[in-house]
C-alpha cells in the first residue's frame, strides 16, 4: 500500500525582480511530499525488503517562467528547472558507557547521493521522482559488525533548489545552485529478526525484574516486620506500555520505553534498610551511653571496695597487734605473779632463821 506523507511545506521568499509586464507576485511556495510502497510503519523497514518511495514536488503559487530574473546582485535568471537532491546515509547508532552515563553515538556506515533536474511544475501541478532501497546491513555482520542492542538507521536528506544562470556576456552562462527552497529529512529504523528477538529478550528481562522486585520487597518486609511504602506502580505502567508497543510491532518506541525509563525499587528497599540500620544504630549508640555510665559507675564502686578492703587489711593488722599485745600482757602478769611467789618464798625463809624465834613444832601423826 502506498501512504503519501507530507514532509515539509517550505514558503520561499525570492526577492525576485520581476519584469512588471508579467504581473508576477514576488513570493511562492511549494510543498513536498513523500509516498512510499510498502509503508514503513512506525518509521521501521524491514531488512532485506525492497521499498520504493516518490518524491512529489506540489506547486502551490510559485510562478516562475524560464528567463524570469531571480535576483539582481548578483543578476541570475530562473532556468525553468528545479534541481531535486537527495543523499542517504546508512548508520549505526547506540550508546557507550562512560563512567555512569551513556553517550550516544551515530556512526555513518555508508552513504551515497543523487541529483535530477525536473521541470518546475505549473502552479497548481506536481512532478515526482521516484527511488528505491533495500536494507542490506544486518545486526551481528557486515564490514562494521552492529550488536543487537544498537539500531541500523537509513536517513534520507532532500533538498530543493532552483536552477539558474548568469548571462555574461562573450561567454557561456554560468549556472549555480540557489538557496535551498524546500527540505525534508526522514530517517527509519531497520527491522530484522534478530532485532526483533533482542526487544522481546529486553521484555523478558524487564519481566524478570518486576518479578524479583515484588519477592524482594515482600522478603524485606518479612525481615522488617512491617510494610514498606514502595509502589511499583510506575514500573508496572513501563512494562505494560512495552508490551503493547511490542504487540503492535513498534520495536523502537517498545526500547524507548524500557531505555527512558530508570527504576527506583531498589533504591527504595535500600533506603528502608537504611532507615532500619540507622535506628538500630541510634539504639545502639543509646545503649553504649547506658554501658558507659554504668561502666564509670563500676569503676566508682571498684574503688569503693578496694577503699574497704585496704581499710579490712588495717583493721586485720590492728586486731593482730591487739591480740599480740593481750598476748605479751598474759605474759607479763603470769611472770610477775611468778616472780611475786619466788619474792614471798624468799621472805618466808628469811624470816624464819631469824633469832629467838622458834621453830614451830612440827606434829607427826
Amino acid at each position: 500500500m502506498k501512504t503519501r506523507i507530507l514532509v515539509l511545506l517550505m514558503i520561499i521568499s525570492l526577492g525576485i525582480a520581476f519584469a512588471p509586464v508579467q504581473g508576477q507576485v514576488p513570493e511562492g511556495s511549494i510543498s513536498l511530499e513523500v509516498s512510499f510502497d510498502p509503508e514503513p510503519a512506525f518509521s521501521q523497514m524491514v531488512y532485506n525488503e525492497n521499498y520504493v518511495f516518490d518524491v512529489t514536488i506540489n506547486n502551490l503559487n510559485l510562478d516562475l517562467d524560464a528567463g524570469d530574473i531571480v535576483s539582481t546582485s548578483p543578476r541570475t535568471k530562473f532556468s525553468g528547472d528545479i534541481v531535486i537532491h537527495v543523499s542517504f546515509i546508512v548508520s549505526k547508532e547506540g550508546g557507550l558507557m562512560v563512567g555512569s552515563e551513556t553517550q550516544d553515538f551515530v556512526r555513518p556506515l555508508l552513504g551515497w547521493e543523487e541529483s535530477n533536474d525536473v521541470a518546475l511544475p505549473a502552479v497548481g501541478s506536481s512532478e515526482s521522482i521516484e527511488y528505491s532501497y533495500r536494507p542490506t546491513t544486518e545486526y551481528g555482520r557486515g564490514f562494521d559488525e552492529i550488536s543487537v542492542d544498537e539500531w541500523v538507521t537509513f536517513n534520507v536528506d532532500i533538498q530543493i533548489y532552483l536552477w539558474e544562470y548568469i548571462e555574461i556576456a562573450g561567454e557561456p552562462d554560468r549556472y549555480l545552485l540557489s538557496d535551498s527552497i524546500g527540505e525534508a529529512h526522514l530517517k527509519f529504523y531497520v527491522i530484522s529478526g534478530a532485532k526483533v528477538a533482542h526487544v522481546n529478550d529486553v521484555f523478558a528481562a524487564m519481566n524478570d525484574e518486576l518479578d524479583a522486585a515484588r519477592d524482594t520487597i515482600s522478603d524485606v518486609e518479612d525481615e522488617l516486620g512491617r510494610a514498606l511504602d514502595i509502589d511499583l506502580g510506575d514500573y508496572e505502567a513501563a512494562y505494560a506500555a512495552m508490551n503493547s508497543h511490542i504487540e503492535d510491532g513498534d520495536y523502537v518506541l517498545a526500547i524507548s520505553v524500557y531505555e527512558g525509563y530508570e527504576p527506583t525499587w531498589w533504591d527504595d528497599v535500600v533506603t528502608a534498610m537504611q532507615e532500619e540500620v540507622d535506628a538500630f544504630e541510634g539504639l545502639i549508640e543509646e545503649y553504649a551511653d547506658q554501658f558507659e555510665e554504668l561502666s564509670a559507675s563500676y569503676e566508682e564502686l571498684e574503688s569503693q571496695i578496694e577503699d574497704v578492703a585496704a581499710k579490712d587489711a588495717e583493721i586485720a593488722d590492728l586486731e593482730a597487734e591487739i591480740e599480740t599485745l593481750q598476748s605479751n600482757s598474759r605474759l607479763y602478769l603470769f611472770g610477775m605473779v611468778a616472780l611475786g611467789a619466788v619474792l614471798v618464798a624468799a621472805l618466808v625463809r628469811m624470816f624464819g632463821k631469824l633469832p629467838g624465834k622458834k621453830a614451830s613444832p612440827q606434829i607427826s601423826l
